[in-house]
């Protein structure tokens, strides 16, 4: 009962804050458009936005449903490939010089610019959502988890050496709890991003699920409200996925702490 109720207590320590912004803004929103003269068909106030989403509250859910679901699996699947990709290259240099530069190519390309590709290629449904959040994951986890990978202490390496152990002891024991920090550092900048991308998928798709074919559909009607609650309603779950990602990465670092010593 008692971890209940830390947990609870950890919880509401983790929202408060986050919390008390949104009203800050909201408030200072609020008064903007009533009093200093924003004009309200360019930006809606508030207390409008809101009322929106309740009064079309399993609309809005529904559709948030996809783009949340989209946007996971994209963050999973991106991750793990980045992962995944950064062990290959720290046991053979060769996957680097090949496989890098074809990442790095892939990194600066614009998402508009192969997001319609993969609507043609892989049509409609969902998979090709997910693979443009995939894709704007995979690059930044890669390349944060290489360098967790190598930026070892050369003390400890020595030490792993002069007693034989295996280049996977190494990797299990050394390198990766090494790199937790530098992949979550990546998580946190990658996880948003996979929302975004998702996003865009739905938007270029033009079908009738998740946030971005609500906002392709208001965009076209110049339905503002219904714009500032799709992003307000994104922006409200990057935030709760952050509050989870950081709980999940104490517990973690905790975890790999208490195992060390």
């Amino acid at each position: 009962m008692l971890k209940i109720k830390d947990i609870l207590v950890d919880w509401i320590n983790l929202l408060i804050y986050p919390f008390l912004s949104f009203l800050l803004i909201f408030l200072i929103w609020e008064l903007s458009v009533n009093y200093i003269g924003v004009q309200k068909h360019l930006i809606p106030r508030p207390s409008e936005v809101v009322t929106n989403i309740f009064l079309n509250f399993g609309h809005f859910f529904l559709n948030s449903f996809y783009t949340f679901f989209e946007s996971l699996l994209g963050f999973i699947l991106g991750s793990a490939f980045g992962i995944l990709l950064a062990i290959l290259i720290l046991f053979n240099k060769n996957i680097e010089k090949t496989l890098l530069p074809a990442a790095v190519l892939l990194k600066v390309t614009p998402i508009i610019a192969y997001a319609p590709l993969l609507v043609i290629w892989f049509g409609f449904g969902i998979f090709p959502k997910i693979i443009i959040s995939a894709v704007v994951v995979f690059f930044p986890v890669l390349i944060n988890t290489l360098n967790g990978l190598q930026l070892v202490d050369k003390d400890i390496t020595d030490f792993f050496d002069s007693i034989s152990a295996s280049r996977s002891e190494m990797l299990f024991k050394i390198r990766i709890p090494n790199a937790f920090p530098y992949i979550f550092s990546a998580f946190r900048i990658t996880l948003p991003m996979a929302i975004v991308g998702a996003t865009i998928g739905e938007y270029f798709s033009g079908g009738d699920k998740g946030l971005g074919s609500l906002i392709f559909v208001a965009s076209y009607g110049l339905d503002v409200v219904t714009l500032f609650s799709c992003a307000l309603i994104l922006a409200i779950i990057s935030m709760i996925l952050i509050l989870c990602l950081n709980h999940i990465e104490k517990k973690i670092i905790k975890w790999q702490f208490q195992d060390h010593s």
